[in-house]
């Protein structure tokens, strides 16, 4: 009866468990750990291990004493009363956040194109950023998630973002 019972809630709790680590925890710990690599920093990695680590060890003795003491009657209620649902909610929002704020530090486009108006110049980048602060890396992000969303296959994305670079940046649009 122990081993039916555990294989049985192997799937909902590990789908739970999946989510949090994998989806949200470890990307915005290897956001935060590609940043400061991006930036020069050595620690970056060594931060994303160490502070990983640290979680998974922390979790698996919470959640192991956790079941050992409260047992089967506290999987099932939090099951049945939709708590985790709405504690995996919070954090995928909490999570998009973290990954909005990122967009900007980790993509960098930007456009050198300015025009002259008469005696005046208009720099494109400033009108743009005047709009919305780093908009043309938001858009970039936006667009390839969508191309995600309808099929297309990440290494043809990038392919796409290289061919597309070296294009824009020879014809000075993009920098």
């Amino acid at each position: 009866m122990i081993n039916n019972l555990k294989a049985a809630l192997m799937g909902p709790v590990a789908g739970i468990g999946d989510t949090i680590t994998q989806s949200l925890v470890k990307v915005i710990l290897l956001g935060i750990g590609i940043d400061m690599a991006k930036n020069g920093s050595a620690l970056g990695p060594i931060l994303f291990v160490v502070l990983f680590c640290a979680y998974a060890l922390i979790v698996g003795h919470i959640c192991f004493y956790s079941g050992y003491h409260l047992g089967q009657a506290s999987v099932t209620s939090l099951l049945k009363g939709g708590k985790i649902a709405r504690v995996t909610d919070s954090l995928g929002a909490l999570g998009m956040m973290v990954l909005g704020a990122l967009i900007p530090t980790t993509i960098t486009v930007g456009t050198p194109l300015k025009f002259a108006v008469g005696q005046v110049k208009i720099n494109i980048q400033s009108i743009l950023n005047s709009i919305v602060p780093d908009l043309l890396p938001v858009l970039l992000f936006l667009g390839l998630f969508y191309l995600l969303r309808k099929g297309q296959k990440p290494v043809r994305l990038m392919g796409l973002i290289i061919v597309a670079a070296i294009v824009l940046s020879l014809t000075g649009i993009l920098k």
